[in-house]
């Protein structure tokens, strides 16, 4: 537009050179004479030299024609000593005798070598504000002025050749020029097509660009109508650029162009535009295509297009998809623009592309986008209306609504995504399938999101989601998010039933047991340290069904929270196996090794199901209470198992042992020590217990049990031993008491055991523990009871009526007179030693 004015100024200046000609032609002869005086006459209306070097030609009959020379214009003071405009040469004629019937007639206007130079100091001062300063007299209303109209207006054309306007703007840092620049037109008669063609180079310092522009097009003017328009337009640019980092594109624009500002109406129709280019950062090579047409109403400042499309093809590492990527597709949409409101729709809008590249998942990406797109800059919002986006086999709908646009963006809405198969996602994506203990899940997936997100927080209020049989529900936020330091999480999440172990690798085979170890739970240390560390976290989970491990447990509630370097699961609660169990949980991650806590109840749990489920072993079968309270140290596994201290309670009632029948194991070492064979038995492998009880310390992973206390209605026992946690094994000594053998299993065999302590030992590992029963000190001692008592037997026989007298058994008979006094009498401890001796003497002498 700049342009466009100087040479408009340009123009008029040959217009006064021209008009000032013409009122000197009468006086007299050759106007050369008067270069001086015309000179004069510009530096006073402008304060800038006028220097004609050329001559002056000019001629009356039958034309009023002018020809112009070389000529300069200078600068003003401080812009340098090159002139502000130039011209080569200039050519007018205008016919005289149409003039007397108020028509203008010219052959064609030439401006040869045409040059302007403007520029912008670092002040923001400029060379031409001089010259367009002025303030001509406004016309009255409805007044236009008291000349004579034209009847008609007639010019050959209009050619300006090798034209260069200069454009260097110090204080901005812009350096442009228009070089070549050339336009000829056809002949122009206000009421008949007008023939325009024009070309020029732009070159660029600041920035660097190169340009070649090339239009071309067929004028209508209608003056009376304020109608103008630009048929056949045809506009061409091949450009180059360091700093757009442009190789080098071409850019191709046809259509037609409707000024019509009596009905205030501005139109581009029957839009074609090709632009293909070659970018050096992105590295991308493209072709884009558009189609369409937009209309402008000048009144009420606002902007429609309909059935605007653009085709684009590209390829090349820029893409971000890879070397070798490659993106084409298309958009259509219907414009809608209010310039005073600020607002920018964009209705129908859809989108397709279909990318191949090594960077994309499995190479390949198909998708299409769909939606109403509303900018509202007045109301600073933005709307995403009927959002439909198909990609990778997902189906996604939605809205989104964006609030305080632009000082800090604020999007809420909601999405659904369609059911969908994440395992033919996760092929799309180029991953290799999870391999699950279930083949069949993670077939099935969906999920439903309202949301609201800033630049620093994310909040989904409503959660549902679906995978295979299991539904998700609840809300999430996350604050702060750009801040890993200072991240806080929270979240409320409930799920109505899961199997967990459906979606874990399977055990490879022949691993559980291999080693002689039950498989067992890893301590509880599943969050990495240095995620605690920085872990800000409030949240509550509750869970139907819960399978995990193969522990099947109901009702779970959890509540955790982290912050600090300090997480905590309190309460971790369930009911599981007919019982129930609390769990509090403190992980402790402040200091260089990790500090865990953690208490456990467990009420009513029937144990058996749940080892079985847990090891696939029910050594122990009863209704078991237990309670701990437990302490460790340690950053794996290992350590923390050999770093546990603390202590623990228990009870088991109704239950059994399996794997031992300590009844029969006593009655095998009876009849091994008499030399007598086991008898064969069909009764389970199993020492049942009405109820068992007992308490342990544990110091650096070793339990330490002293108190143990089992009874049943044939036996009691009792004992002590060690449990080593990180060796898996166990040393124990029990003492099973026969208390009852009219009862329990095979009692009746053991009636001779009655009563007796019979030491049971226990060692070996977790997986395979050994019994050892020691039944000959037992016996040993039940023989030497029964000799004593034999003995006690036979002494009662041998001593008689004697022993019984001497005890103050028969009364002796009554003194006669003539006897002798009696000697004093022995006591009873005397008598019996006597009677002692003598009947053993004779008993060991037979």
């Amino acid at each position: 537009m700049k342009a466009l004015k100087w040479i408009g100024i340009l123009v008029g200046i040959v217009i006064l050179v021209i008009v000032a000609a013409i009122i000197v032609i009468p006086l007299v002869v050759d106007p050369n004479d008067y270069k001086d005086d015309i000179a004069s006459a510009v530096e006073k209306a402008t304060g800038r030299k006028l220097v004609i070097e050329g001559d002056i030609g000019l001629s009356v009959w039958p034309s009023l024609s002018l020809d112009l020379g070389k000529l300069t214009l200078s600068n003003p003071p401080g812009f340098g000593d090159q002139p502000f405009a130039a011209i080569d040469s200039a050519n007018i004629s205008v016919a005289l005798m149409p003039l007397l019937d108020k028509k203008v007639e010219a052959d064609e206007v030439a401006l040869i070598g045409m040059a302007l130079d403007l520029q912008v100091k670092e002040d923001g001062s400029n060379n031409w504000a001089d010259l367009a300063g002025g303030k001509g007299e406004e016309a009255e209303p409805g007044k236009h002025g008291d000349g004579v109209g034209l009847a008609a207006l007639a010019i050959g054309g209009i050619n300006i050749k090798d034209a260069r306007l200069a454009y260097d703007d110090r204080a901005g840092k812009q350096k442009l020029a228009i070089e070549a620049l050339n336009l000829s037109t056809g002949a122009i008669e206000l009421r008949d097509p007008i023939a325009v063609e024009a070309s020029f180079r732009l070159v660029g310092e600041q920035p660097q660009i190169n340009a070649d522009v090339s239009l071309a097009s067929t004028v209508e003017m209608d003056l009376m109508a304020k109608r103008y328009r630009a048929r056949d337009l045809k506009l061409g640019v091949r450009t180059d650029s360091k700093s757009f980092s442009i190789n080098k594109a071409e850019l191709k624009l046809a259509g037609q162009v409707l000024a019509d500002l009596g009905a205030n109406v501005v139109s581009v129709s029957d839009i074609d535009m090709q632009l293909g280019s070659d970018l050096a950062a992105p590295a991308v090579v493209s072709d884009l295509h558009m189609t369409g047409g937009v209309m402008y109403r000048t009144d009420s400042n606002v902007l429609r297009g309909e059935g605007t499309r653009i085709e684009f093809d590209a390829k090349g590492a820029g893409l971000g998809i890879g070397d070798d990527g490659k993106a084409k597709g298309n958009l259509s949409t219907d414009l809608g623009i209010d310039l005073n409101a600020r607002r920018y729709d964009l209705s129908s809008l859809k989108l397709t592309l279909n990318a191949n590249g090594a960077g994309l998942p499995g190479g390949k990406v198909d998708a299409r986008l769909s939606s109403n797109v509303g900018i509202d800059l007045g109301q600073d919002q933005a709307k995403l209306s009927d959002l439909i986006l198909e990609a990778l086999g997902l189906y996604l709908t939605g809205k989104v609504d964006v609030a305080k646009l632009q000082s800090a963006p604020v999007a809420s809405g909601n999405v659904e995504l369609a059911e969908f198969n994440p395992r033919k996602l996760i092929s799309q994506l180029g991953a290799e399938d999870p391999i699950t203990a279930d083949p069949d899940v993670l077939t099935k997936a969906g999920a439903s999101l309202a949301f609201q997100a800033s630049a620093n927080d994310i909040k989904l209020p409503k959660i549902a989601l679906r995978l295979d049989d299991t539904r998700f529900d609840g809300n999430l936020s996350v604050a702060r998010v750009n801040d890993a330091d200072n991240r806080a999480i929270a979240f409320k999440l409930a799920i109505d039933g899961i199997d967990v172990d459906r979606y874990t690798p399977p055990p490879p085979p022949g691993e559980a047991g291999a080693d002689g170890k039950a498989a067992s739970a890893p301590p509880p240390i599943g969050i990495p340290l240095d995620v605690v560390r920085t872990l800000n976290l409030n949240g509550v989970l509750d869970i139907g069904k819960l399978k995990v491990s193969n522990l099947r447990s109901e009702e779970v509630h959890l509540t955790v929270k982290a912050r600090d370097g300090v997480l905590d699961l309190d309460p971790f609660k369930a009911r599981l196996y007919q019982g129930s169990g609390l769990v509090r949980l403190q992980v402790d991650a402040r200091q260089q090794t990790g500090r865990y806590r953690v208490s456990e109840d467990l009420s009513g749990v029937q144990i058996g199901p749940l080892l079985k489920d847990l090891n696939g072993d029910d050594k122990l079968h009863g209704t078991a209470n237990i309670s701990a309270n437990l302490t460790a140290v340690g950053n794996d596994p290992d350590a923390v198992t050999k770093a546990l201290n603390g202590d623990l309670k228990f009870s088991i009632n109704d239950g059994a042992v399996k794997g031992v029948n300590i009844g029969k194991l006593i009655r095998d070492a009876r009849n091994m020590l008499k030399g007598q064979s086991s008898s064969a038995s069909d009764e389970p492998v199993q020492t049942d217990f009405s109820a068992m009880t007992g308490s342990a310390q544990i110091v650096n992973g070793v339990l330490s049990n002293n108190d143990l206390d089992a009874k049943s209605p044939l036996l009691r026992v009792n004992g002590e031993g060690k449990v080593d946690l990180p060796a898996q094994s166990l040393d124990y000594l029990v003492r099973a008491v026969i208390v009852d053998s009219g009862k329990g299993q095979g009692g009746k065999e053991l009636e001779e055991l009655k009563g007796l302590p019979i030491p049971v030992r226990i060692s070996g590992s977790f997986a395979d523990p050994k019994y050892k029963v020691d039944l000959g000190k037992v016996l040993e001692e039940k023989a030497k009871e029964k000799l004593k008592q034999k003995l006690e037997d036979k002494l009662k026989d041998k001593l008689g009526g004697a022993l019984g007298g001497a005890l103050g058994g028969a009364a002796a008979p009554p003194p006669t007179d003539n006897a002798q006094p009696a000697p004093a009498p022995q006591s009873p401890q005397d008598q019996v030693k006597d009677v002692l001796k003598n009947k053993l003497k004779g008993l060991f002498s037979r």
